[in-house]
C-alpha cells in the first residue's frame, strides 16, 4: 500500500461493504416476487435488476481484497484465504444461480455459482477465526482482543442459524430459511467492518 492511499483504504472498504449491503436491501423493493423468506439472495440476480445483485457482489468482493491488503503488513501469510474469498464472491458475480423455482438446469454458470457460494459461506467463519487467532497474538492488535474474539464468533452463529433452519425447515424455496441467509451475510460484513476500521487505526500507531 502506498502512503498516501492507507489511509483511505478501511473506509473504502467500509464504503463497499455497505454498499453490498444497501444494494440487498433495495433489492428487496425492486424484486418483491422474490419472497425474502424462502429465496436466497444468489436469485436476486435473475430477476429483472439483477445487475444490481452482481454489482452487490462485487463491492463485497472488493471490499474483502481490501481487507486482505489492510492485514497484510500485520499478516503477511493471511493473504491466501482473502483472496479466494474475494475472488470468489466475483465468480458469484460472473455466474448466475438458477431460479430455484425452476428445474436445475445444471448449466456451468450455476454449479460455478455454487461452488463460489460455498467458499464463501462454508470458509468465511474460519478464515475469520484464522485471522483473529494470528492477529490477537500482534502487539498493535493487543487492544482488540476483548471484542475481536466475541466479533469473530458472530460468523460461527450466524452460519450455524442457517444451516440448523435448512435442516429444520427444509430447503428453499420450500423452506424458510432466507432470513437466515440474509443474516448470515450481514455477520460476514459485521466482521469485514470491524476488523478493516481496527486495521487501518492499528497502521496509523
Amino acid at each position: 500500500m502506498s502512503e498516501v492511499g492507507a489511509p483511505r483504504l478501511p473506509h473504502a472498504v467500509v464504503a463497499l461493504t455497505i454498499c453490498f449491503l444497501v444494494l440487498l436491501a433495495a433489492l428487496h423493493g425492486l424484486e418483491p416476487e422474490y419472497d425474502p423468506a424462502h429465496r436466497m439472495i444468489s436469485e436476486y440476480a435473475v430477476g429483472r435488476y439483477g445487475a444490481l445483485m452482481q454489482l452487490a457482489f462485487v463491492a463485497l468482493g472488493g471490499a474483502v481484497l481490501g481487507l486482505r491488503a489492510l492485514l497484510r503488513p500485520f499478516l503477511p501469510r493471511a493473504s491466501v484465504g482473502l483472496a479466494l474469498t474475494g475472488l470468489a464472491l466475483f465468480g458469484a458475480a460472473a455466474f448466475k444461480t438458477d431460479s430455484l423455482t425452476q428445474p436445475p438446469s445444471h448449466s456451468a454458470a450455476h454449479v460455478i455459482h455454487q461452488v463460489c457460494g460455498t467458499i464463501v459461506i462454508l470458509g468465511f467463519p474460519v478464515l475469520a477465526t484464522v485471522l483473529a487467532r494470528r492477529l490477537g497474538r500482534h502487539a498493535q492488535w493487543a487492544s482488540a482482543r476483548g471484542w475481536l474474539w466475541p466479533l469473530t464468533a458472530l460468523p460461527w452463529v450466524a452460519q450455524f442459524a442457517f444451516f440448523a433452519a435448512v435442516k429444520v425447515l427444509g430447503s428453499p424455496p420450500v423452506g424458510a430459511v432466507g432470513w437466515p441467509n440474509r443474516l448470515m451475510m450481514v455477520a460476514y460484513c459485521a466482521w469485514i467492518v470491524a476488523v478493516a476500521w481496527r486495521a487501518g487505526n492499528a497502521a496509523k500507531g
